[in-house]
């Protein structure tokens, strides 16, 4: 590892790591390899922004006017709109597998939401962050980095082989579907 100097900020990874429809949920559920140190000590955060319902809002609002005028190659890649409801949706059958709530919300409720993420992430040091304001962003991208930003993608050749590695892994056991489908279960 190289050294920093005196007084340097010590590096900071952020991951977006959605949990829903299986996405990452490796991070949540412990398990006996070299990352679970790294998970589990004092300096690792999970952080678990939970939007007021106007900010939730204005966000929806925003992914429907961005999907339609993109400002830039990042945001064409960003989900449509409908899946923010599909996420929900998702979050919400989990939240009553799980026994955290037996009625249909109305919509987008931040008390489960957080209920939710913090009970998959139970084995982990997790932040809940109230999000209330909403910021002025519709003359800029979310993607419009002041500071220097890099991004960990895999190879094209990375990437088949862990896709070959799923098929193999769910060939004859439980489907996938299935398994995506349960995310929340650790």
């Amino acid at each position: 590892m190289a050294s920093r100097s005196p007084g340097a900020p010590a590096p900071l990874l952020i991951g977006e790591t959605p949990l829903i429809g299986h996405r990452f949920i490796e991070l949540a559920r412990p398990a006996e390899d070299a990352a679970e140190a790294l998970l589990t000590a004092k300096t690792c955060c999970f952080v678990v922004p939970v939007p007021s319902p106007p900010v939730r809002r204005h966000i929806e609002a925003e992914r429907r006017r961005r999907s339609a005028r993109p400002r830039n190659a990042q945001e064409r890649e960003d989900a449509p709109p409908q899946v923010l409801e599909a996420l929900w949706h998702e979050l919400w059958q989990a939240a009553v597998a799980l026994g955290l709530t037996a009625a249909a919300p109305a919509g987008y409720d931040p008390e489960l939401y957080q209920r939710v993420y913090c009970h998959v992430l139970r084995h982990r040091r997790v932040v809940v962050l109230p999000i209330t304001q909403i910021l002025p962003t519709a003359a800029f991208s979310v993607y419009d980095y002041t500071v220097p930003v890099s991004f960990l993608r895999p190879t094209p050749q990375t990437a088949a082989a862990w896709i070959a590695q799923v098929e193999r892994q769910y060939a004859e056991d439980t489907p996938l579907a299935q398994v995506v489908a349960s995310w929340y279960q650790l």
